[in-house]
């Protein structure tokens, strides 16, 4: 019998989320034909797409523009299964008025982070970087933002769980505060003879993040009177 076996059947609509028959979480019933029951009738009921949407502020209230939010599906805790309990689901930035969204969501419970920088600490980095000598910096300007989670912690284990149903609106804003930046010195290797000796940009990255990924920082590279590469911005 061509039909016999077991099928999975998903679904889809406008407005709707694509899902698998009685899908919930990771988990889903499939269709089993057989010779005997080569046909089945089912109903098949779909989730409405739910929606987070928010807004991210400085320490002055205003907006903090091109911040990066993470946005992470937590899944049910399931006896010997390897699958990370907290998964990257999408990634969002904020526009001029500070707003982000994250729409088409399948109902779950979601965590989120943000990563920014304040607007007054780059520019600040960036004069230095212009002037090619190493001044000293107005600790009030050397500082950083850190990845904050929703609703404002540090901490991944203090983040909050947005548990999200079918049709859902949830909004999360952030109120971003600033921390003194931590600063990391790099002596570069010599030069080898008559090379040129140009800027290095190190890639720094998050590993004690706690949240089943590691974000990359956006740090202020700068080099001082010694040689060394300072890297800037960090928390």
């Amino acid at each position: 019998l061509p039909s016999a076996g077991l099928w999975d059947v998903v679904a889809t609509g406008r407005g709707f989320t694509n899902q698998s028959y009685q899908q919930h979480e990771q988990f889903s019933t499939a269709v089993v034909l057989t010779r005997a029951k080569p046909t089945m009738d089912i109903r098949f009921e779909l989730s409405p797409q739910a929606e987070i949407d928010g807004v991210v502020v400085d320490e002055a209230g205003e907006a903090v523009r091109g911040a990066i939010l993470s946005l992470m599906r937590v899944r049910a805790a399931v006896p010997d299964n390897s699958m990370p309990a907290t998964t990257m689901r999408s990634i969002a930035t904020t526009d001029d008025r500070g707003m982000y969204e994250f729409d088409g969501l399948p109902p779950g419970s979601y965590k989120i982070c943000v990563q920014a920088q304040p607007w007054y600490a780059v520019a600040a980095g960036r004069a230095r970087q212009n002037t090619g000598d190493d001044p000293a910096l107005d600790p009030s300007l050397d500082v950083a933002y850190p990845v904050t989670w929703f609703p404002g912690s540090i901490d991944p284990d203090g983040a909050e769980t947005l548990t999200l149903h079918g049709g859902d609106v949830r909004q999360a804003d952030f109120h971003m505060l600033p921390v003194p930046s931590m600063h990391l010195l790099i002596t570069p290797p010599p030069a080898e003879p008559g090379a040129q000796r140009g800027m290095s940009f190190p890639i720094i990255q998050r590993a004690d993040s706690g949240a089943g990924y590691m974000p990359f920082v956006q740090p202020t590279v700068t080099r001082n009177a010694q040689g060394q590469i300072d890297v800037g911005g960090l928390t």
